[in-house]
């Protein structure tokens, strides 16, 4: 089915970018890989050959798969945000406890698990922590507050440590429901 996607893309677009795939090797074993190619045409404009690059990611798929294997043993919510605020990954236990998908959540702001009356003040405090980040654990104290999809609200405590990347800085936020702690 992949290779299928990889020729029509090739026919449609005439180029194709970090398209990955699992390929079997000659001894039998299975590889990621990644393709940047673009096709050759012949003097009809038809389709006569591909050239490009082919590049092994397997050991890349792999740290990929336990990291995320990592972040959903948590017993907290995950979330890492860039600095527009938006969603970039989460662990299984942020679906949980917010009631929403992981699809439904990357891409899209933080503040959407934020209640409405605490955004502004929210959007302020995540600039300033954007300018200077550093590790921060939020106290019980800060009576912080979160919104799960239904519109229910429940006391939380965060934690935010920045994550410097090629890409620039991305906070990973680490929030415990403190119901419990609360009553």
């Amino acid at each position: 089915g992949r290779r299928l996607h990889l020729v029509r893309m090739i026919k449609e677009e005439g180029t194709v970018s970090d398209f990955e795939a699992i390929i079997d090797r000659k001894d039998g074993s299975k590889i990621w890989i990644s393709i940047n190619a673009h096709a050759l045409r012949d003097p009809k404009d038809r389709v006569v050959g591909l050239e490009g690059m082919v590049i092994d990611i397997t050991h890349r798929k792999r740290a990929q798969k336990n990291f995320q294997m990592l972040m959903d043993g948590a017993p907290d919510a995950i979330i890492a945000i860039e600095n527009n605020f938006n969603i970039l990954l989460i662990n299984s236990q942020t679906e949980k406890l917010f009631g929403y998908s992981k699809l439904e959540l990357l891409g899209r702001s933080y503040d959407l698990l934020i209640p409405m009356r605490y955004r502004e003040k929210h959007a302020a405090y995540c600039k300033g922590y954007f300018a200077n980040p550093s590790t921060k654990i939020m106290a019980l104290h800060l009576s912080s507050i979160a919104r799960r999809r239904d519109g229910s609200e429940f006391p939380v405590e965060i934690n935010m440590s920045p994550l410097e990347t090629d890409e620039g800085t991305i906070v990973v936020i680490d929030i415990r429901d403190i119901s419990e702690k609360k009553n």
